[in-house]
């Protein structure tokens, strides 16, 4: 049976969806000589990374089980994960992977889903009023999309193969960036 896409709640979601990928692959600086954003990946203490974890609308798995899968590729990849006072206390610069995902809560599958992967800076600006965080993220990002249906196993299977790809994706340039591999 074809979707009906008349639903005008239903069109404004997908079009929402959309406009966020778009934003993750266009809305970022460049520079004509080369990639200035792997400089800013360079890290004091490389092996350690805090990752903030997501997860939005009616995904088919539990969010516990897509921690446990982003902790496995921290330790594969070497890292371990900051803790959120260890976190805090690198202030005034605050540095992170953030991992959103965000699952379509429609009542008809498929659904769509958005994995949105990036690194994310937080920088204290110092004003008349006093200090503020200002957030700033001129990295690319590593954002997946697509379709599922939480009835199906191998929905379930396809959506975490597109986390673990997008964490993968962006662990490499960190590592890349910071171990001169």
């Amino acid at each position: 049976m074809a979707r009906d896409f008349t639903d005008r709640n239903r069109w404004v979601r997908c079009n929402l969806l959309a406009l966020l990928v778009i934003a993750t692959y266009v809305g970022f600086p460049d520079n004509v000589s080369g990639q200035p954003w792997i400089e800013r990946l360079k890290k004091e203490n490389p092996d350690q990374l805090y990752v903030a974890y997501s997860q939005f609308g009616k995904c088919p798995f539990e969010e516990p089980s897509i921690r446990t899968m982003i902790e496995g590729l921290l330790v594969r990849s070497r890292l371990k994960q900051t803790s959120y006072a260890e976190w805090v206390s690198q202030e005034p610069n605050l540095f992170q992977l953030d991992i959103g995902v965000h699952c379509d809560d429609d009542e008809e599958a498929p659904y769509l889903f958005l994995v949105d992967t990036k690194f994310e800076e937080y920088v204290t600006v110092q004003r008349p009023a006093g200090s503020m965080q200002v957030f700033m993220s001129h990295f690319p990002g590593y954002a997946r999309w697509g379709t599922f249906n939480p009835r199906t196993k191998q929905s379930d299977n396809h959506l975490r193969n597109t986390i673990r790809e997008s964490v993968e994706d962006a662990l490499t340039e960190y590592l890349k960036a910071n171990f001169d591999l």
